[in-house]
Protein backbone atom coordinates (compact mmCIF):
# COMPACT_ATOMS: atom_id res chain seq x y z
CA UNK A 1 0.00 0.00 0.00
CA UNK A 2 1.41 3.36 -1.02
CA UNK A 3 0.92 6.27 1.36
CA UNK A 4 1.26 9.77 -0.06
CA UNK A 5 2.86 11.97 2.55
CA UNK A 6 2.67 15.60 1.53
CA UNK A 7 1.34 18.88 2.87
CA UNK A 8 -2.11 18.35 1.41
CA UNK A 9 -2.44 14.89 2.96
CA UNK A 10 -1.22 16.26 6.30
CA UNK A 11 -3.78 19.08 6.58
CA UNK A 12 -6.57 16.83 5.35
CA UNK A 13 -5.78 14.04 7.81
CA UNK A 14 -5.19 16.40 10.74
CA UNK A 15 -8.50 18.16 10.33
CA UNK A 16 -10.73 15.47 8.87
CA UNK A 17 -12.23 14.56 12.24
CA UNK A 18 -12.71 18.25 13.09
CA UNK A 19 -14.67 18.96 9.89
CA UNK A 20 -17.81 17.25 11.19
CA UNK A 21 -18.28 20.09 13.70
CA UNK A 22 -17.49 22.92 11.24
CA UNK A 23 -20.43 25.24 10.55
CA UNK A 24 -18.63 27.86 8.44
CA UNK A 25 -15.51 27.20 6.37
CA UNK A 26 -13.54 29.38 3.96
CA UNK A 27 -11.38 28.43 1.00
CA UNK A 28 -9.55 31.73 0.59
CA UNK A 29 -7.93 30.71 -2.71
CA UNK A 30 -10.34 28.41 -4.58
CA UNK A 31 -8.07 27.62 -7.53
CA UNK A 32 -9.22 24.43 -9.24
CA UNK A 33 -11.66 23.71 -6.41
CA UNK A 34 -10.05 20.66 -4.82
CA UNK A 35 -9.89 22.15 -1.30
CA UNK A 36 -13.41 23.55 -1.64
CA UNK A 37 -14.66 20.12 -2.69
CA UNK A 38 -12.85 18.45 0.21
CA UNK A 39 -14.46 20.87 2.67
CA UNK A 40 -17.91 20.43 1.11
CA UNK A 41 -17.65 16.63 1.06
CA UNK A 42 -16.49 16.26 4.67
CA UNK A 43 -18.67 18.76 6.52
CA UNK A 44 -22.27 18.45 7.68
CA UNK A 45 -25.03 19.25 5.15
CA UNK A 46 -25.85 22.54 6.92
CA UNK A 47 -22.24 23.79 6.81
CA UNK A 48 -21.75 26.93 4.73
CA UNK A 49 -18.56 27.29 2.73
CA UNK A 50 -17.21 30.43 1.13
CA UNK A 51 -14.75 30.03 -1.76
CA UNK A 52 -12.86 33.11 -2.95
CA UNK A 53 -10.67 33.66 -5.98
CA UNK A 54 -9.81 36.65 -8.16
CA UNK A 55 -9.84 34.58 -11.35
CA UNK A 56 -13.14 33.79 -13.06
CA UNK A 57 -11.54 30.67 -14.55
CA UNK A 58 -10.79 29.35 -11.05
CA UNK A 59 -14.35 29.91 -9.87
CA UNK A 60 -15.74 28.18 -12.95
CA UNK A 61 -13.52 25.13 -12.37
CA UNK A 62 -14.56 25.08 -8.72
CA UNK A 63 -18.24 25.35 -9.65
CA UNK A 64 -17.94 22.50 -12.16
CA UNK A 65 -16.20 20.27 -9.61
CA UNK A 66 -18.87 21.00 -6.97
CA UNK A 67 -21.74 20.48 -9.42
CA UNK A 68 -20.37 17.11 -10.53
CA UNK A 69 -20.30 16.07 -6.85
CA UNK A 70 -23.78 17.55 -6.19
CA UNK A 71 -22.35 19.81 -3.48
CA UNK A 72 -22.80 23.22 -5.12
CA UNK A 73 -25.61 24.26 -2.75
CA UNK A 74 -23.23 24.34 0.24
CA UNK A 75 -20.79 26.80 -1.33
CA UNK A 76 -20.88 30.54 -2.01
CA UNK A 77 -18.44 31.42 -4.81
CA UNK A 78 -17.03 34.94 -4.57
CA UNK A 79 -14.79 36.75 -7.02
CA UNK A 80 -12.69 38.50 -4.40
CA UNK A 81 -9.09 38.53 -3.30
CA UNK A 82 -8.09 36.57 -0.22
CA UNK A 83 -7.06 39.97 1.16
CA UNK A 84 -10.76 40.89 1.36
CA UNK A 85 -11.82 38.29 3.92
CA UNK A 86 -13.14 40.87 6.39
CA UNK A 87 -15.23 42.43 3.63
CA UNK A 88 -16.73 39.14 2.41
CA UNK A 89 -17.06 36.66 5.28
CA UNK A 90 -20.17 37.43 7.38
CA UNK A 91 -19.23 35.74 10.68
CA UNK A 92 -16.36 33.91 12.37
CA UNK A 93 -15.44 30.73 10.47
CA UNK A 94 -14.24 27.51 12.07
CA UNK A 95 -11.53 27.04 9.46
CA UNK A 96 -9.83 28.86 6.61
CA UNK A 97 -7.75 27.16 3.93
CA UNK A 98 -5.17 28.88 1.71
CA UNK A 99 -3.49 27.17 -1.25
CA UNK A 100 -1.01 29.72 -2.55
CA UNK A 101 0.91 30.01 -5.82
CA UNK A 102 -0.63 30.03 -9.26
CA UNK A 103 -3.65 28.35 -10.82
CA UNK A 104 -2.53 24.99 -12.26
CA UNK A 105 -3.48 25.04 -15.94
CA UNK A 106 -3.81 28.83 -15.82
CA UNK A 107 -1.48 31.80 -16.23
CA UNK A 108 1.62 30.95 -14.16
CA UNK A 109 2.68 34.59 -14.08
CA UNK A 110 -0.43 35.37 -12.01
CA UNK A 111 0.56 34.22 -8.52
CA UNK A 112 -0.37 35.01 -4.97
CA UNK A 113 1.91 37.65 -3.48
CA UNK A 114 3.04 38.32 0.07
CA UNK A 115 1.65 41.85 -0.30
CA UNK A 116 -1.89 40.43 -0.26
CA UNK A 117 -1.33 37.12 1.52
CA UNK A 118 0.09 38.69 4.70
CA UNK A 119 -2.94 40.98 5.18
CA UNK A 120 -5.19 38.02 4.34
CA UNK A 121 -3.61 35.91 7.07
CA UNK A 122 -3.93 38.76 9.55
CA UNK A 123 -7.61 39.00 8.66
CA UNK A 124 -7.96 35.22 8.93
CA UNK A 125 -6.67 35.27 12.50
CA UNK A 126 -8.95 38.16 13.30
CA UNK A 127 -11.97 36.37 11.80
CA UNK A 128 -11.45 32.84 13.09
CA UNK A 129 -13.58 31.78 16.00
CA UNK A 130 -11.61 30.77 19.13
CA UNK A 131 -10.27 27.27 18.55
CA UNK A 132 -10.50 27.76 14.78
CA UNK A 133 -7.65 26.81 12.47
CA UNK A 134 -6.04 27.92 9.28
CA UNK A 135 -3.91 25.95 6.83
CA UNK A 136 -1.60 27.61 4.33
CA UNK A 137 -0.02 25.57 1.54
CA UNK A 138 3.05 27.44 0.26
CA UNK A 139 4.84 26.79 -3.04
CA UNK A 140 8.42 28.10 -2.94
CA UNK A 141 9.35 26.43 -6.24
CA UNK A 142 9.04 29.71 -8.17
CA UNK A 143 10.44 33.17 -7.41
CA UNK A 144 7.20 34.79 -6.17
CA UNK A 145 6.45 31.72 -4.06
CA UNK A 146 9.95 31.69 -2.57
CA UNK A 147 9.64 35.32 -1.48
CA UNK A 148 6.10 34.76 -0.21
CA UNK A 149 7.26 31.76 1.85
CA UNK A 150 10.10 33.73 3.47
CA UNK A 151 7.85 36.62 4.44
CA UNK A 152 5.08 34.34 5.72
CA UNK A 153 7.47 32.34 7.88
CA UNK A 154 8.94 35.55 9.31
CA UNK A 155 5.43 36.82 10.07
CA UNK A 156 4.30 33.50 11.57
CA UNK A 157 7.43 33.24 13.73
CA UNK A 158 6.74 36.68 15.18
CA UNK A 159 3.19 35.83 16.32
CA UNK A 160 2.61 35.71 20.05
CA UNK A 161 1.33 32.34 21.27
CA UNK A 162 -1.71 34.20 22.59
CA UNK A 163 -2.60 35.02 18.95
CA UNK A 164 -2.03 31.59 17.43
CA UNK A 165 -0.20 28.33 17.77
CA UNK A 166 1.85 27.93 14.60
CA UNK A 167 3.56 24.95 13.04
CA UNK A 168 5.52 24.60 9.82
CA UNK A 169 5.71 21.31 7.94
CA UNK A 170 8.00 20.52 5.03
CA UNK A 171 9.65 17.53 3.40
CA UNK A 172 13.28 17.42 4.52
CA UNK A 173 14.51 15.00 1.85
CA UNK A 174 12.73 16.45 -1.19
CA UNK A 175 14.05 18.90 -3.72
CA UNK A 176 14.31 22.54 -2.82
CA UNK A 177 11.05 24.31 -3.60
CA UNK A 178 8.76 21.42 -2.62
CA UNK A 179 5.39 22.57 -1.17
CA UNK A 180 5.35 23.47 2.53
CA UNK A 181 2.49 23.69 4.99
CA UNK A 182 1.90 26.35 7.61
CA UNK A 183 -0.75 25.59 10.24
CA UNK A 184 -2.25 28.13 12.62
CA UNK A 185 -4.72 27.54 15.43
CA UNK A 186 -6.42 30.37 17.28
CA UNK A 187 -6.47 29.80 21.05
CA UNK A 188 -9.79 29.21 22.80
Amino acid sequence: MKIAINGLAIWQSLFLSKLTSVRLAVDATAGNGYDTLFLAAHTQPDCRIWALDIQAQALEKTKTRLTEAHLEDKVFLCRHSHAELLKVIPEPPDCIVFNLGYLPGGDHTMTTQAATTLPALGQALQLLRPGGWCSVMMYPGHEAGKMERELLLTWASSLERTSASVSHWHMVNHQEGAPELLLLEKPC
